[in-house]
């Protein structure tokens, strides 16, 4: 069975009514979610880390590793090299010396919050200090969001 959690209520109330095959739920910027440990196989972010601040990613990547399953696997999309034009000079070097640039984090979980994930970070940080592997790294593997794609695994 499909699982889904947002922050928008209207997106889950929409998933809802659109795809029976599935729950459906609301959470929090900051919460647990109500799963237990090691519950998923399989779980897919897409354009949730580019719009957090980094602290909140931190949770997320933290909270996601332990709902994981050992030997599942966690594909998430991040704002990668190829969005660097969005960024002024020294938000370029910020991310050229592999360090993540978000703006306005103040706005966390909405789309004024902007963040920009160099490979090393993402390798270095969000995985490896989290016990997951990157696998595959698709740059703008996300044809709709030019976003990168990261599959990652959770050791058994």
């Amino acid at each position: 069975m499909l699982t889904g959690t947002d922050i928008n209520p209207s997106l889950v109330k929409w998933a809802h009514r659109n795809l029976k095959f599935g729950r459906f739920l609301t959470n929090s910027l900051s919460s647990a979610l109500p799963f237990k440990d090691q519950e998923f196989d399989l779980i897919y972010a897409v354009s949730v880390f580019t719009h957090l601040s980094e602290n909140l990613q931190k949770h997320w990547i933290t909270e996601l590793t332990r709902i994981l399953k050992p030997g599942g696997s966690l594909l998430i999309t991040v704002k990668g090299a190829n969005w660097k034009i969005e960024l002024d000079h020294d938000q370029r070097k910020q991310f050229d010396n592999d360090r993540m640039v978000v703006l306005e984090p103040e706005t966390s979980g909405s789309n004024y919050c902007g963040s920009y994930h160099p490979r090393e970070y993402v390798v270095n940080i969000l995985a490896k200090e989290n016990g997951l592997s990157v696998v595959e790294h698709e740059p703008c593997g996300s044809l709709d969001t030019r976003q990168d794609f990261y599959l990652m695994v959770k050791p058994v």
